[in-house]
């Protein structure tokens, strides 16, 4: 059903990415 399989790859980076800054703004002390 995939065919291309990079495209599935990149939504998972981006993915990744948007969580790790989530993580990253939470866990700095917010003022």
């Amino acid at each position: 059903m995939l065919k291309k399989q990079s495209g599935s790859a990149e939504c998972t980076v981006i993915f990744s990415v948007l969580l790790l800054l989530t993580y990253a703004l939470f866990s700095q002390p917010v003022d």
